[in-house]
């Protein structure tokens, strides 16, 4: 996997409708956010614009998961 594909990976599945989505939907995503980012740690990746982007992910499902306890 390409850091640019990642990347692009991940803006495609922050601009998901995450209210949309069954919370099945939801954790499936989260386990592909989760897999992106163990693959890319692994290739101990320094890249500013892939940790801003996880890190926006992991805030929108966060609120999302709160939202609905």
């Amino acid at each position: 996997m390409e850091i640019e594909g990642a990347i692009e990976r991940l803006k495609e599945i922050m601009h998901m409708d995450f209210q949309a989505m069954s919370s099945s939907e939801r954790i499936i995503l989260t386990c592909e956010i989760s897999e992106i980012g163990r693959r890319l740690e692994s290739m101990h990746t320094d890249d500013c614009a892939l940790e801003e982007v996880l890190d926006a992910l992991e805030e929108k499902l966060a609120l999302k998961q709160d939202l609905e306890n």
